[in-house]
């Protein structure tokens, strides 16, 4: 059996017409739809790499505009793409009576493939209302296994609702690589960090030109008490362009084992912490800045115990 190599969801048989315009009630739920094309596109896959003749995969897209409603849980397996086309044109909406428990989209499926590569959402609006019991880590976009993909993350805007935009941390071994490319997002939940990235001293991670936003604090102005826009765990961390706003903290770094290179961060009036370093003695001297600040709003919270700078975590500043 030979599976396609590109499916577009407004074709036959799949017949998707992106009818939510406000209201749940009011539009169809595609999920069965996008499953099935998920489905279709590695009908032949199981059991196949890569290097046997490019079998793995391909892309999901929609050439009809507009707002797709799907339930929680979906995957897109190794090799699996949607591309949206333009995240001005195309939103997949989260329906709001689905699984809290579950991620929006998953990239890589652990229970076909121990390691995935090639699994990207790219130019497309992820959009959830207002949910405020979501447990912590659960997020629109996730992964744990999916690695080695130039464009995995690209192109996006994301409305997490009480979810973590994306939150990615690595449960397979070996050296990994992991880019995420313009991204705005904005979650409601000050427990969830709108971005969270943790693998190992292995798993090399490329962020650039991230823009996360929570709540303003109507009673402060500021972010809202412990709101955090990336959040970081273990691993080798390059990280450009970066501009949070409406949060109580910008970055957050909890680096057990690694590294972080951060350049040209551009802080905000409502970020009151552009950066917060937990106390971690494994991150002490692992953590590079140059090009940080936005003249008084730059302040960098160090927790380690007694310390009054962050000299021994930062190997060397550079501000404007």
């Amino acid at each position: 059996m030979t599976s396609p190599k590109m499916i577009d969801l407004a074709l036959p048989p799949y017949n998707v017409v992106p009818d939510w315009n406000g209201s749940d009630s009011a539009a169809s739920n595609w999920t069965t739809a996008f499953d099935d094309a998920v489905a279709a596109l590695v009908a032949s896959d199981v059991g196949l790499v890569d290097t046997l003749g490019g079998t793995v995969g391909g892309t999901i897209t929609c050439s009809a505009k507009g707002a797709i409603m799907l339930d929680s849980g979906r995957v897109l397996p190794m090799g699996v793409a949607f591309d949206g086309g333009s995240k001005y044109t195309t939103t997949l909406k989260l329906r709001n009576a689905s699984d809290i428990t579950k991620h929006f989209i998953s990239l890589g499926d652990p229970t076909i493939h121990s390691a995935s590569f090639g699994s990207k959402v790219k130019n497309v609006k992820l959009a959830s209302e207002v949910i405020n019991d979501v447990p912590h880590g659960v997020s629109m976009l996730y992964s744990n296994n999916n690695q080695d993909t130039r464009d995995m993350f690209e192109h996006l805007a994301i409305f997490a609702g009480g979810r973590s935009a994306i939150w990615y941390e690595t449960a397979y071994g070996g050296a990994t690589g992991v880019d995420c490319y313009d991204v705005q997002a904005m979650t409601h939940k000050a427990t969830n960090p709108v971005f969270h990235f943790s693998g190992s001293d292995a798993t090399s991670f490329r962020l650039d030109l991230l823009e996360p936003a929570n709540e303003l604090d109507p009673a402060t102005g500021a972010g809202i008490e412990n709101s955090v826009g990336l959040e970081l765990g273990a691993g080798r961390f390059t990280i450009s362009r970066f501009h949070p706003e409406y949060l109580h903290q910008g970055i957050r770094f909890k680096i057990t084992s690694g590294k972080a290179a951060v350049s040209d961060v551009v802080g905000h009036p409502t970020v009151p912490y552009l950066m917060i370093i937990e106390n971690l003695p494994g991150q002490l001297g692992k953590i590079t800045m140059k090009d940080i600040g936005n003249g008084s709003y730059l302040t960098v919270g160090n927790l380690q115990p007694g310390a009054t700078n962050v000299t021994g975590n930062i190997d060397a500043e550079r501000r404007f």
